[in-house]
């Protein structure tokens, strides 16, 4: 049976915890959130918008920087069923993200937060939004629960052959 130390398994639960958590997170910011951004008063937007912000941090960013983080610490605390490559693959996507965010989503933010409402500015934020966060985030997402899927199936096999004579 594949055995997992005492450090790895809280490493990988948490993890698995932050990166499901923030792929949700990142479903109703870029799918519902954004996308009725352009439904709201022109006049509302802007205090709208700043109220919001520091939640975010709070319920997005922080999650998902200490999944980065976590998933970093696979490169020490990893169990044999899941491939190096894997770990890899999802930092790299993370990356992605993270320079994403940087580079085009935070300067769109701060646009709005200091001019108010931009319909251009938001269709933006969905266009880049999509293309440089949603698509590799799904990506890690689908890899991350590849890797959990292992760890469990040979788990769970090996413990169906030590039951059989």
């Amino acid at each position: 049976m594949e055995r997992i130390d005492r450090l790895t398994q809280p490493i990988l639960a948490v993890f698995f915890l932050l990166t499901f958590f923030s792929a949700g997170g990142a479903a109703v910011e870029g799918f519902v959130n954004y996308p009725t951004w352009l439904l709201i008063d022109k006049s509302d937007f802007k205090a709208y918008h700043n109220a919001l912000g520091p939640r975010i941090v709070v319920t997005m960013v922080i999650p998902f920087a200490l999944s980065t983080v976590f998933n970093v610490l696979l490169f020490w605390f990893r169990p044999p069923s899941v491939p190096r490559w894997s770990v890899w693959a999802t930092v790299v996507l993370a990356l992605i993200g993270w320079v994403a965010t940087a580079t085009v989503q935070i300067p769109i933010q701060i646009q709005l937060g200091e001019t108010g409402y931009s319909k251009e500015a938001i269709e933006q934020l969905i266009r880049t939004d999509l293309l440089m966060r949603s698509v590799p985030g799904y990506s890690r997402l689908s890899i991350a629960f590849w890797m959990l899927l292992r760890i469990l199936s040979i788990r769970s096999f090996s413990q169906v052959n030590r039951l059989q004579p």
